[in-house]
Formats: structure tokens, C-alpha cells, sequence
């Protein structure tokens, strides 16, 4: 779904934290997560976090680094994910024949696949699948020139990012929650001191890039035909859903906020290049809320040498 710029989410991670040191909080409700940066930082400071995600590659990956606590897959279960597999299908060396991906990618992954099914309990299996996330991530970051040089071996780089996740696993002392659904009625059920969210774009959750694609559809292993079946039923009327009209999109930020009226602060991040503008999405906070701040920031994105600017509303009871 893409919430908007979410490349600059590592940039704005260190200046939402300077945001917060003066705010008294301990736990959290991330709506919107997709991979959770912020929330793994704040998982760091030691704050209860709760993540919300319609894709299941999301959910799975703040599944293995969010609400996982001690779980890691094992140097054996290395072995395993690994090994070759007659029993397998051919979903993902398809999807790779007719989107121009190596096939050798989709062939690794629907071997990848059928192991993953061998390991024990849920969060190793949402490791794994968080692995094969970032595997397809990196093989899609070569342009198509240059794409074939995903086609060398890739247990290597799966040893690599089953390391990298390993060494980020662990307990802040509070059961952290990984919850797959919509936000919008999600949030009426669960407590928390703060809310914060960068809100979907107009296009809503199913307006996917390619890579977000082909790790939904890993995540699924499905064929492309279930794949469109299960995100239509995955369907959401609220904020996250598909908008015609900016005054739709509006009002759906109004009630997601208005269903958020337990949680005592919000911090709604959003900036320059979206939908709304800056003196819009204060008209909404003031219609539930009288205690707010905004703060901006000008980022750089370099190579591009594009300067936008990143707005924080920190809205209280």
C-alpha cells in the first residue's frame, strides 16, 4: 500500500524520537506499520508496541521482529530452509516467467516455500517468510539490465538476512502484538498511550509496487488469480481503502481518529506531497482534539536532490 515517501521512514525515525523524549508513554498502537521502523525503535526503548497491517508480508515481518521475543531460526533450521525439495509447485517461478523476474528466483523461492512448512512454530515460519521478503526486495532493486545478477546462488543471502534478523530479536520485557486486519476496527479494541500513523495514500492498500506485489503473493503462495481474490476480500471502507474524492479521504481520517478517541496521544506523520495539505489535517485534529503541535522538517532525497518537507502533528486529550 505504500504509505507516502516511506523511503524517508529511516530519516524521520531519529526525529520522531526527539519528538517524543518529553512525552509520557509506555505503550503504543501502530496503525498502517508496513515493516515498522519506528516501531523496532521504540521496541528498543523499551515500549509496549502493537502493529496493524492488511498485508500479511507486513504482518509477518513485525510477526518475526515485533511481537517475537526469543524465537531464531537455527543454525539446523538453516540447513533445512535450504535444502532441495522434489514436492514443490511452480507459483512463484510462474509469476517470475510473465513479470520478467528470473525464474531462478521464483524456483528458489517455491523450494524455499515447502521447507519453510518444516520448521516449527509460528514466529521461526515468520522469520523465514520475513527472509524471503528481503530477498525479493534485493533481486527486484537491479533494474532489468542488470536483474540477472540475482540469479547466482542465493543461500548466501539468505544466511545473511537469517543472521541480521536473528541478532534483532528480543525481550523489552512487554508481549509486544502483530495483529493482521484493518486498522480501522482494529483499533476500538486495543488500549494504548499513543497512537501514531503515516497515513495510507488515496490509492489505498492495493495499490501495490511490484516487489510489494511478489512478496504478498510469497506470503500467500498463491497463483495470481487467488491472490487478487484474497485482496479484494480483504476489502476496507475506511482509511486505507481506495478514494475518489479528497473530501472522501478526509472524512476517513476523521473517523479513524474519531475510533482513536481512547488513545490519549497521536502522532500522525504526513508531509507536503500529500493529498491533504497541512491546514487541512489540522482542521481535522481540531474537530476531535484541542492540545496540538506541529512540527516540519526538510528533507533531501538524494540522488533525485528533492527537497520535501515532513510534518509531525502531536495531538493530546
Amino acid at each position: 500500500m505504500g504509505d507516502l515517501l516511506s523511503k524517508n521512514k529511516y530519516i524521520l525515525v531519529g526525529w520522531i524520537l526527539e519528538v517524543c523524549k518529553n512525552l509520557e508513554f509506555t505503550s503504543i498502537f501502530h496503525a498502517f506499520a508496513d515493516q515498522a521502523q519506528l516501531s523496532q525503535t521504540f521496541k528498543e526503548c523499551n515500549k509496549k508496541i502493537i502493529t496493524c497491517n492488511l498485508l500479511k508480508s507486513n504482518f509477518n515481518f513485525c510477526k518475526a521482529l515485533i511481537e517475537n521475543s526469543k524465537e531464531i531460526i537455527l543454525k539446523e533450521e538453516e540447513e533445512i530452509l535450504i535444502k532441495k525439495n522434489q514436492k514443490t509447485q511452480n507459483l512463484m517461478e510462474n509469476f517470475c516467467n510473465t513479470n520478467n523476474i528470473p525464474h531462478s528466483l521464483g524456483k528458489w523461492l517455491d523450494n524455499y516455500y515447502v521447507n519453510i512448512n518444516s520448521l516449527g512454530g509460528e514466529y521461526k515460519k515468520a522469520i523465514a517468510y520475513t527472509v524471503a521478503n528481503y530477498i525479493i526486495n534485493y533481486c527486484l532493486s537491479f533494474d532489468e539490465k542488470t536483474r540477472h545478477l540475482c540469479e547466482e546462488d542465493l543461500t548466501p543471502i539468505s544466511q545473511y538476512y537469517i543472521e541480521n534478523i536473528n541478532e534483532r530479536i528480543f525481550y523489552n520485557n512487554y508481549d509486544c502484538i502483530s495483529l493482521q486486519g484493518d486498522a480501522n476496527e482494529l483499533i476500538l479494541s486495543y488500549d494504548a498511550d499513543l497512537l501514531y500513523f503515516y497515513p495510507p495514500s488515496m490509492n489505498g492498500f492495493q495499490d501495490l509496487k511490484m516487489n510489494e506485489k511478489f512478496c504478498e503473493l510469497f506470503n500467500l503462495y498463491c497463483d495470481e488469480e487467488s491472490f487478487n481474490k484474497s485482496m479484494n476480500e480483504r476489502q476496507t471502507k475506511g482509511l486505507g481503502a481506495k478514494f475518489s474524492s479528497r473530501e472522501d479521504y478526509k472524512n476517513a481520517l476523521f473517523n479513524f481518529l474519531k475510533s482513536a478517541s481512547h488513545i490519549p496521544i497521536w502522532l500522525i506523520s504526513y508531509n507536503n506531497e500529500g493529498v491533504l495539505k497541512k491546514e487541512e489535517i489540522i482542521e481535522v485534529i481540531k474537530n476531535l482534539r484541542k492540545k496540538i503541535n506541529v512540527f516540519n522538517k526538510d528533507i533531501n532525497l538524494t540522488p533525485l536532490q528533492i527537497t520535501h518537507t515532513e510534518y509531525l502533528f502531536l495531538a493530546h486529550t
